[in-house]
């Protein structure tokens, strides 16, 4: 029940920060309402913004990895694909320490597991072998995927980052070719404790098939046009992995039962009654992941104060391997001064809301392209100035909003998307939608 008790005090925006148990510090968990102060009398709409950051650990602290990269080598990888694959393969062990344990799996229409699941005890050897891919054949990604999970397998406990990189250029042509099985896989993968970053390289791969495997355990996303970014992509992914400060990371969220849900942005969640569950999965050190729920909240009374909300972070510090849990809230304070609400109105919750909305209309404006309806695509992005005024978004948030529907909307008037302009827009609206944490700058062809 929505609990109600008077409060005379000017407080705008009470946070509950209650560590339950140690190690609390290690992952930080904010509540923040874009409208902490609403005019009595009437029902509202509020956005609520939930976010974790990960504590910043000495690098000692590390716990070790267990990583396969999972490289396409069909015939497209020819020339400077493969070379530049093979360069980022090899940049990506020489991260890895003798703790570590790492795979590497190669498909083209058959799957061989060039390096079973070990140790780095000589890099030279390692290298030698990797140098050693050639490309050639069809493209059958199921099946690396399921060989690298077998080698990922080998090693599966609480004290490994389990990390899985797939690396592909083309269309999955060989094996299970449907959504539905990679959708399938991916949620096995992340049923496994694996995060599955994917990097797609050139105009030609599917890239919705390469999102929904990161997708399905918040991995990393990316589009490489340039093969020479390549290393450079591998070194940044390792380094983001190795900088984990905690696993399995879960906000439970309690609505109160005058509170309703209207949408979650940014995030999958389960729901059960008025209990919702978000799943962030890794955390790195300095790192911070958010999602934005809309609720509607009851109409109140002067000086009433309303919890709108109370979450719960759950998750695994990876220095000592033990389960942290802390826990926050938020609360709204009813006036009758239209004044003093518009006044206490938090941008940066706005901001965070129109990030998320842009990324998911972003793409519903692709998904008409691709299917060749740019007049509806235009009109969608039309509407975006009058949804957020709709939300009581305010300036400039608003207006970045409504400038990005008029920017991307002329282009369409006059002329559709190219195929590269296509994957670029995908990637930036999935890195935005994950806050991922590298990659976020996109590197294209030398010019």
């Amino acid at each position: 029940m929505a609990r109600q008790l008077f409060c005379g005090s000017t407080i705008l925006l009470v946070l509950l920060a209650m560590p339950l148990r140690a190690p609390a510090e290690t992952v930080h968990l904010r509540i923040t309402s874009d409208r902490p102060v609403v005019e009595a009398g009437k029902s509202h709409t509020v956005r609520v913004k939930v976010e974790v950051e990960g504590a910043e650990l000495p690098a000692a602290e590390r716990p070790p990895v267990n990583l396969s990269l999972i490289i396409d080598k069909s015939g497209s990888m020819r020339g400077d694909r493969i070379e530049h694959a093979r360069q980022g393969a090899i940049e990506a062990v020489r991260r890895l320490g003798s703790q570590d344990i790492f795979s590497v799996v190669v498909f083209d229409s058959k799957v061989e597991t060039l390096i079973p699941a070990q140790r780095l005890t000589n890099l030279g050897l390692v290298e030698e072998q990797i140098t050693g891919i050639q490309a050639g054949g069809t493209t059958n990604i199921h099946g690396g995927m399921q060989a690298g999970l077998a080698e990922l397998k080998k090693n599966l406990d609480k004290k490994h980052l389990n990390r899985a990189v797939l690396l592909s250029d083309g269309l999955a042509n060989v094996g299970p070719t449907r959504p539905e099985a990679f959708d399938q896989l991916g949620r096995e993968f992340s049923q496994s404790g694996v995060i599955v970053s994917t990097v797609g390289l050139g105009r030609d791969y599917n890239e919705q098939l390469l999102t929904s495997l990161a997708q399905a355990s918040e991995g990393n996303n990316y589009f490489v046009d340039n093969p020479k970014t390549l290393p450079k992509i591998f070194e940044d992914e390792i380094g983001a992995l190795v900088s984990t400060v905690a696993t399995g990371v879960t906000i439970t969220i309690e609505l109160p039962a005058q509170v309703t849900l209207d949408k979650v942005l940014g995030r999958t969640y389960r729901q059960t009654g008025n209990r919702l569950e978000i799943d962030f999965h890794d955390l790195g050190g300095g790192a911070s992941k958010y999602s934005v729920l809309e609720l509607t909240i009851p109409q109140g009374d002067e000086g009433q104060v309303l919890d709108a909300l109370v979450a719960r972070a759950r998750y695994r510090c990876v220095a000592d391997n033990r389960d942290g849990e802390t826990s926050a809230g938020t609360q709204v304070r009813y006036t009758r001064r239209a004044a003093e609400a518009e006044a206490a109105v938090n941008l940066e919750v706005q901001n965070a809301w129109v990030e998320l909305h842009q990324a998911a209309v972003q793409d519903e404006v692709l998904d008409l392209v691709e299917r060749g309806d740019r007049q509806q695509a235009q009109e969608r992005l039309g509407r975006l100035g009058e949804e957020a005024a709709a939300a009581g978004i305010q300036a400039p948030a608003a207006a970045r909003l409504e400038s990005y529907g008029q920017r991307e909307s002329q282009i369409l008037q006059e002329r559709t998307f190219s195929r590269q302009e296509v994957l670029e827009r995908r990637t930036d609206a999935y890195q935005l939608r994950n806050q991922q944490s590298v990659g976020r700058v996109r590197i294209d062809d030398e010019r």
